[in-house]
């Protein structure tokens, strides 16, 4: 869980500094003893969404090592991506 709970605010701060969006992220521990992890990247509006999510910088994200270690904590197969949109 440690590990866990450190992966965790590495990866909101990269993508952070990345992404140039704040990022919230929520972990839970399973009764299997396995970790969930969820974020939600916040955006004031869609012109602001669309400068941010480019292919180029989820490229940068996704090569990282941070990346990598993630897999080894977290069970990827029980991993969903939503995107959620308020527009003012």
């Amino acid at each position: 869980m440690g590990a866990a709970i450190d992966w965790s605010h590495r990866f909101v701060e990269m993508v952070n500094s990345l992404a140039g969006t704040p990022v919230l992220a929520a972990m839970n521990a399973r009764s299997d003893g396995g970790s969930t992890f969820g974020w939600l990247l916040y955006y004031t509006d869609l012109a602001q969404y669309e400068e941010r999510q480019t292919p180029e910088v989820w490229s940068m994200i996704g090569s990282r090592p941070l990346m990598r270690e993630g897999l080894d904590i977290f069970d990827m197969s029980t991993n969903t991506a939503d995107v959620i949109r308020r527009i003012f």
